[in-house]
């Protein structure tokens, strides 16, 4: 049988999203208040807490990939409040905030040549600058045509 090394308890609200480092030393979880924590499997206590940033619930969380930060401090997480905010876990900060959907960011993935990639519930895809002059920018913007995955390049506003 498997038993779980830990019974972490920190959130009020039910945890809505989950998500391991890629080095598996941490473990991020956020709720419907919008509070999100970073964990070590070895402790039933968070690392971090993160309670002022997304005003709605917690969506999606992703790690930084590990070929772009071994240390594996950064991570983001979306909300039912249309921004994506990328946090480091060793600082407990907000880096970057970033807004341009018009609702709810469902879906995160942390590209490898530096882009984030968001999908919201205004039926669009963001591509956000992470790194250089131009983080936290809104550097492409797919929105979609039809129901289907036709999707279209509209340039950023």
């Amino acid at each position: 049988t498997c038993a779980p090394l830990n019974d972490c308890r920190g959130h009020r609200d039910h945890v809505l999203a989950t998500a391991w480092c890629p080095n598996g030393q941490k473990f991020a979880t956020g709720d419907k208040s919008g509070k999100l924590l970073v964990w070590s499997p070895t402790s039933p206590k968070p690392l971090t807490t993160f309670t002022r940033g997304h005003k709605k619930w917690i969506t999606a969380i992703v790690w930084e990939p590990m070929h772009r930060n071994k240390a594996c401090e950064r991570f983001a997480s979306a909300s039912n409040d249309g921004t994506v905010k990328i946090w480091n876990s060793r600082t407990g900060r907000c880096e970057i905030s970033m807004t341009g959907h018009s609702s709810s960011v469902e879906a995160l993935c942390w590209g490898g040549k530096g882009f984030l990639y968001s999908g919201s519930r205004d039926r669009t895809i963001g591509v956000w600058a992470v790194d250089g002059a131009t983080r936290g920018t809104l550097v492409r913007h797919f929105a979609a045509t039809n129901a289907g995955f036709d999707f279209s390049l509209v340039p950023p506003s």
